[in-house]
């Protein structure tokens, strides 16, 4: 779950300093974002069962449905062509407001508010 937390740190460092319309109209920093929310599907994939089971609030296998979308629908998942403004806005949203709750709160019940 470190890498999740490490990876989640980074979404948001990615968005700092950013309102929605400089993130929107950067390629740059979107790509860093999502990069980021494949590795934190990544790792969460690599979890042990057991410890699923002891976080039951993470949806666990969301984010590596997220992460599966994202790797092998890398087309669809560019954000600077039509249609991709929504998912843009999404985008930026989960990463500067799940990291504020984040900060506030104990992080890796909130690693699923990345995505």
């Amino acid at each position: 779950m470190l890498d999740m937390l490490l990876a989640a740190s980074d979404a948001r460092a990615f968005v700092g300093g950013l309102d929605e319309a400089a993130f929107r109209a950067s390629r740059l920093h979107q790509t860093a974002v999502i990069r980021s929310l494949e590795i934190i599907g990544e790792a969460a994939g690599k979890v042990s069962p057991a410890t699923q089971a002891a976080r039951p609030e993470i949806p666990w296998r969301w984010i590596t449905r997220i992460r599966h979308r994202l790797i092998h629908g890398y087309a669809e998942s560019r954000l600077d062509h039509g249609g991709r403004e929504r998912a843009s806005r999404r985008l930026y949203r989960a990463a500067s407001e799940g990291a504020r709750r984040a900060d506030r709160e104990a992080a890796p019940r909130h690693l699923a508010s990345f995505i």
